[in-house]
Order: structure tokens, then C-alpha cells, then sequence
């Protein structure tokens, strides 16, 4: 049963089962469950967990510090009648968030959802699932720890804020998927609030636009579109992009034998190529570009780290 829920994004908190909201003497205390919480049942040695809240101080220094932090910590704990010992598994040498710890943390809940739906493609999701994405989206109300600048904090949030679009591109994609037109454009238009540039939301906004009945706003999307690329890019839009433009230029609703949303597909060159059983649809750009940024990033945090460990060697 989860007795505890640490909120991440924005400003982080944390609040016990009846609502209670616990009280971190300092932030640092704060700042240590973050990160043993973002890690659970990964061991972070007590240098490490040292250097990561307090990079500027000495190895001796930066220690004796985390020991206090932990006090602090674990006090909290122990305070609201949580036994720090179910939350937190210490020794000597490391620090780790226990892994069956019975606390709810909204970061780790969107990488799950992430990392279970990544590989599906979107007309395939389940309603259950969908609402999974929905409840994660809705959590992240700010970026990771906004208010900590620390680097980890850094460039755990950017991974964090990666996923957290990935998200809203596949739920995008599987409202339209679904023909909730209305839906998909919500979500194209929350895409683009945070990103202009995402020209897969753009189409999906102009497929959405148009399938609903209004041409005019679709060509305006696209419009919109390009306007943003030349000015922030000097990029006119991609080929598929303008292949979308001129099929919804071109497109006829006046045969009466042929559904309406057939012939828009054909039009507009949305038609999918059928997939073998078994395998998964690759056409997902913005996914998979987002994929690749996630791996960037955890292999930039591994090299940082391997550098902080190695300038912290003591030289021969």
C-alpha cells in the first residue's frame, strides 16, 4: 500500500496517504530523496550522492554534509510515523531508495507508462492504456525539481521533458488514429504551445482541421507552419509537409460513391502501409527522434560522470 507520494514536477513535495504534506527542514534533505527516489533500488555510493548535491565542496566535506542530510532525512520520516527503514536502505558506504518502498513517485510513474507504450503503434493502444498516458501527462505540471540546479537535477529533467512530449505525441497519434479528430487537434495544439517547430504536429493538425470539415484552418495550419520554420529555421517545410498541403488543396468531397474520409486519406498520402504480425510500424518520427535524444542524454549523463570520477582521482 503506498503511504507516501513525492511529487517531482514543478516544486517538489511530498504528502503522506491522508493528504498530510511533509516538512523538509532544508532543501538539501529534500534535494537526497529526489535523488535516491528517481533510482529506486539502485545503490548510490555515499561520494557520489555527496558530489551530486554539493559539486563545489571536497570529497571530506561533501560527505560529513550528506551525513547530515540523511539525519535530517530520516528524522522526517520517523516524525510522521513513517519507519525511515521502509523508505530508505543505508550503509556505511551507500544510500538507495528501497525498491518495493511503498511511496508513489510521478516521475517514475511517467517513464513506466513511457516505457510500456513506446514500441506500440497507436491504433493498438487500449483504452486503459490511453488513460494511463492521460494521468501521466497530467501529472507533470512543470518541469523535474524546476527550482533545484544542480547538474543531475539538469539533466534528469530534460529526459523527464523529452518523455513527457514523446507522450503527448502518441496519445496525439492514437486520437487520430481513432478518427477523434477533435481530440487529436487538442493535442497537436498543446504540442506545438510547447515546441512550434514540431512539424508532425503541424500535419496532424492540418489532417485534423480538415477531416472535420474546415479547409480554411487547415491551410492556415500550414501556413502557420511554414511561417515559423523560415523564421526560426530558414527551413522551408519537409516534403511530407508539403505533399499533406497539396493533397488538402486538391481533395474533392462531391463523390457521393467513395466515404469522404477515404478519399481524404488517399489525397493526403495517409494511407498506412500494412504491417507484418508481429512487427511494429516505424513511422512514428517525432518518437523515435525523441527516442534517440532520451539515449543521447543518459549516455552524456554516464560520460559526465565517468569525468567527475576521474578528476576526483587523485593524480600519481
Amino acid at each position: 500500500m503506498t503511504v507516501l507520494a513525492l511529487s517531482t514536477f514543478g516544486e517538489p513535495s511530498a504528502r503522506l496517504a491522508d493528504n498530510t504534506a511533509l516538512r523538509f527542514p532544508t532543501e538539501k534533505s529534500l534535494e537526497l530523496l529526489l535523488l535516491a527516489a528517481v533510482a529506486p533500488g539502485q545503490e548510490l555510493t555515499r561520494s557520489e550522492a555527496a558530489f551530486a548535491l554539493r559539486s563545489e565542496h571536497s570529497e571530506g566535506l561533501g560527505r560529513k554534509a550528506l551525513s547530515t542530510d540523511l539525519w535530517r532525512l530520516r528524522s522526517v520520516f520517523d516524525n510522521a510515523g513513517l519507519p525511515s527503514t521502509d523508505i530508505l536502505e543505508t550503509s556505511g558506504r551507500s544510500i538507495a531508495l528501497r525498491q518495493n518502498a511503498p511511496i508513489f513517485v510521478d516521475a517514475l510513474f511517467l517513464e513506466q507508462v513511457w516505457a510500456d507504450l513506446r514500441n506500440t503503434p497507436p491504433h493498438e493502444i487500449s483504452k486503459a492504456d490511453a488513460d494511463r498516458m492521460r494521468r501521466a501527462i497530467a501529472l507533470y505540471h512543470g518541469d523535474f525539481a524546476k527550482s533545484l540546479d544542480q547538474e543531475w537535477c539538469f539533466l534528469y529533467r530534460e529526459k523527464l521533458r523529452s518523455k513527457h512530449m514523446a507522450l503527448m505525441t502518441l496519445l496525439m497519434d492514437h486520437e487520430a488514429a481513432k478518427d477523434n479528430w477533435q481530440a487529436g487537434l487538442r493535442w497537436a495544439d498543446r504540442l506545438l504551445e510547447l515546441d512550434p517547430l514540431l512539424e508532425h504536429a503541424h500535419r496532424t493538425a492540418m489532417k485534423c482541421h480538415f477531416l472535420m470539415g474546415n479547409r480554411a484552418s487547415a491551410i492556415r495550419q500550414f501556413s502557420a507552419c511554414r511561417e515559423i520554420l523560415e523564421q526560426e529555421l530558414s527551413v522551408p517545410p519537409s516534403d511530407e509537409t508539403e505533399r499533406m498541403y497539396r493533397g488538402l488543396i486538391h481533395v474533392t468531397v462531391d463523390d457521393p460513391a467513395r466515404p469522404v474520409k477515404d478519399r481524404v486519406t488517399q489525397s493526403l498520402s495517409l494511407s498506412p502501409a500494412p504491417v507484418p504480425k508481429g512487427q511494429v510500424r516505424s513511422e512514428r518520427p517525432i518518437t523515435d527522434q525523441l527516442s534517440m535524444a532520451l539515449g543521447s542524454l543518459d549516455a552524456a549523463r554516464s560520460l559526465v560522470a565517468n569525468v567527475d570520477r576521474r578528476l576526483r582521482q587523485p593524480s600519481n
